[in-house]
């Protein structure tokens, strides 16, 4: 997948939606990390910290958008995640 080639590390959903991202790498903070995405990839993602203390540093986005949408999200997540290695 495109998040497995980018090197994002990724949670699978267990009962409910949103697949967790960890975004450590774009930023330590996920609520920092979800506003840079949004700005720099356009892709709106939220933190994972808003599900609780063990969700930091990860995001969240969601499976039940429409998968064109979906895909071209990923990419641009994709895309933006490699510059910040």
């Amino acid at each position: 997948t495109a998040l497995d080639a980018a090197g994002i590390p990724a949670i699978p959903p267990d009962a409910w939606p949103p697949l967790l991202l960890d975004t450590r790498l774009i930023h330590p903070d996920d609520r920092q990390a979800a506003a840079m995405i949004r700005q720099s990839a356009g892709v709106i993602v939220g933190p994972g910290s808003a599900w609780g203390p063990t969700a930091r540093g990860y995001t969240r986005i969601r499976l039940d958008a429409d998968v064109d949408a979906l895909r071209e999200g990923i990419a641009r997540l994709a895309a933006f995640h490699n510059t910040c290695g």
